[in-house]
């Protein structure tokens, strides 16, 4: 009997104190937990969304200055486009003759530079000119513009008759018997003449200074020391000849 009784009295210490316990108790704790967890959720997600926010905002400011920065530029570019457009229109509305001593669009007048050496092989003709011949060099037209002005000179302007026979004796003295260029050009393309010399000024068709019947659409312009002092239509690309620079007036 006291057995038993000690038994129960054991097995009442341990169910009293779980019968006695309040589960509203237990129930308001768990819940505690749980807002006291989603709080810290919510406040870490805060964080995560306003740190995220931050790097679009960055990305965004970023790719807005890349984008104004191109659009800069591309107004730089348009604005220079522009400005040679302008200039472009410009020499288009400039006459011929003017074009011509530019050397923007018919490149044919060569920039001048009196500062480079004087060749020790010139010679002064008999106009008071100094000139420079070729001999034994031949070259075709271009090749011989391009060589007067290394040498800092230009293809021989003869445009009287004075000139004329002055470079025409002189390339006679050195080579009887060749063709030599001089830096008339016909400007006018296939369609018609236009003969120009290097000052811009204009070799009429009709001029004395043209050897009868030679007025040709070939092209380039010579002189012949086994023909008379006059001028000769050739063609400049096809036929080299000799070659006579003269010192330009600026340079004296």
């Amino acid at each position: 009997m006291d057995r038993l009784l000690r038994l129960l009295l054991g097995l009442l210490a341990i169910l009293i104190p779980v019968l006695t316990t309040n589960p509203t108790n237990n129930y308001q704790s768990t819940k505690a937990q749980e807002r006291e967890k989603l709080a810290e959720f919510q406040q870490e997600l805060t964080k995560n969304v306003k740190e995220t926010n931050d790097k679009l905002n960055d990305l965004a400011k970023l790719v807005d200055e890349r984008f104004n920065q191109t659009m800069q530029k591309a107004t730089t570019n348009q604005e220079l486009l522009q400005i040679v457009i302008q200039k472009l229109n410009h020499l288009a509305q400039i006459p011929d003759n003017e074009v011509f001593q530019l050397g923007k669009i018919k490149k044919f007048h060569v920039p001048i530079n009196c500062t480079l050496p004087r060749l020790s092989t010139m010679t002064t003709a008999t106009n008071g000119k100094k000139y420079f011949f070729s001999y034994p060099t031949e070259a075709f037209w271009a090749v011989a513009n391009e060589s007067c002005a290394e040498r800092g000179l230009l293809l021989a302007t003869v445009s009287n008759q004075i000139d004329l026979d002055a470079v025409h004796q002189k390339a006679r003295e050195i080579k009887r018997g060749d063709e030599w260029w001089v830096s008339a050009k016909n400007l006018g393309g296939e369609s018609q003449l236009d003969y120009r010399w290097h000052d811009g000024s204009k070799l009429e068709q009709s001029s004395a200074l043209w050897a009868n019947g030679t007025v040709k659409n070939r092209g380039c312009v010579e002189i012949r020391t086994y023909e008379f002092s006059k001028l000769y239509s050739a063609s400049c690309s096809t036929e080299k000849s000799h070659y006579i620079c003269e010192l330009p007036t600026e340079c004296y």
